[in-house]
């Protein structure tokens, strides 16, 4: 595998070890055969916010500097129990969870990467980042983070009045359904999901993911599988909120 960090060579040395410590300590189960690359890029370098995402038909996965800037030093053992530390390791486990993904199922990636049918893609998408991002919760590493995350989706109001697919705000409804995958995967606990619930500002928005939730909880138990099929009825629910949102 070649590890990349072409503008800070202590970065570089420091991420080797970031990735055989993801290696050996959490990601045995996973199939990663196809992984060639992991590269750091600084945060500049990408016009909008990201920390991880998976490239090259899952053989390369990118990191960006954001929470590497974050850190007091670059030493595993000093960094025990550090929270941004923490983040950096359930990204890399998150992005070698969509490697191992996209060997099980190459069709619901394709689908994703051709947008054959715009109506699908997002419904395909809200699945798969669904199933990495509860795959790297159960880690268990970013408890209060992911609670952080959950009170700020929850605060907002959400109105998501446009569709596109380059603003990532909470007026965008194509961003609002890449985000509230991470918001149920970080709040499976039943009595948490249900005070989220409980105090979301925009009504509309709590049935949406009521709805959602319920799609989740069927396709959960049909185990795996690599068509497009068994999603069509979360796409059916997506695309029936688009225009209640729109024209809310």
């Amino acid at each position: 595998m070649n590890i990349i960090c072409s503008y800070n060579d202590n970065l570089k040395s420091f991420l080797v070890e970031i990735v055989q410590f993801v290696l050996t300590k959490y990601a045995k189960d996973l199939d990663l055969s196809n992984l060639t690359e992991v590269e750091l890029f600084k945060k500049e370098d990408f016009p909008y916010s990201l920390d991880g995402r998976t490239t090259k038909g899952g053989t390369k996965i990118i990191l960006t500097s954001r929470l590497f800037e974050l850190l007091p030093c670059f030493s595993i053992e000093k960094l025990n129990g550090n929270a941004d530390f923490n983040l950096i390791l359930e990204t890399l486990y998150h992005e070698m969870g969509h490697v191992n993904d996209w060997l099980l199922m190459p069709r619901l990636y394709r689908a994703v990467a051709d947008a054959s049918d715009p109506k699908d893609v997002m419904a395909v998408q809200f699945w798969l980042e669904y199933i990495a991002e509860k795959r790297s919760c159960l880690l268990g590493l970013s408890q209060k983070a992911h609670m952080d995350f959950c009170e700020v989706f929850i605060s907002w109001k959400w109105p998501a009045k446009q569709f596109n697919y380059e603003d990532a705000s909470m007026n965008n409804y194509f961003y609002l359904v890449k985000v509230i995958p991470y918001f149920l995967a970080r709040s499976i606990d039943s009595m948490e999901r249900a005070d989220y619930l409980l105090r979301m500002r925009n009504p509309i928005l709590k049935d949406f993911i009521s709805d959602l939730n319920k799609e989740i909880k069927r396709i959960e138990t049909i185990g795996l599988f690599d068509s497009v099929e068994p999603l069509r009825p979360l796409s059916q629910v997506i695309n029936n909120y688009r225009p209640i949102f729109l024209n809310s």
